[in-house]
């Protein structure tokens, strides 16, 4: 069993954000190392830069610190997808999609997720919960 943590999952772990502990709960079921792509690497770096305000940069801080700190345990491992792969699987989740608010960012996330071979989803968000089921993935929690 392999799971993809879907990037607003990820963010809320680091960020110790309301939902923290149900999100532990779930990454928790599997075995670390948890696998992450260079886009959920992008993601969360870039949230990290761009924090506005004192309280959400000091809340950044820490966060890039226990970011830096899973790395070097290796908590968290760098998984190459290939990226032809996830453009087509990108694409074709547009095409059969019937969801008009998922963003290009949720359908790649699920496509890097897919090409990955990834056995579950982790997320709480609603969009790519649903592009993960329309990939066959499993998807937990199974309800919000």
């Amino acid at each position: 069993m392999k799971p993809f943590l879907d990037a607003g999952l990820l963010a809320i772990l680091l960020l110790k954000a309301p939902g923290r502990r149900k999100a532990w709960e779930l990454v928790q079921r599997f075995e670390a190392p948890y696998y992450l792509t260079h886009l959920h690497v992008l993601l969360i770096e870039h949230m990290f830069l761009h924090a506005k305000g004192e309280k959400e940069r000091q809340a950044a801080l820490i966060a890039e610190a226990d970011w830096t700190r899973h790395w070097d345990e290796g908590v968290f491992q760098l998984e190459l997808v290939d990226a032809l792969a996830v453009s087509n699987l990108a694409l074709d989740l547009n095409r059969r999609s019937s969801l008009h608010s998922a963003k290009p960012l949720h359908y790649l996330l699920v496509a890097s997720a897919a090409a990955s071979q990834s056995t579950h989803f982790l997320a709480f968000d609603p969009r790519t919960r649903y592009l993960a089921k329309l990939t066959g993935l499993k998807v937990l929690p199974q309800a919000l």
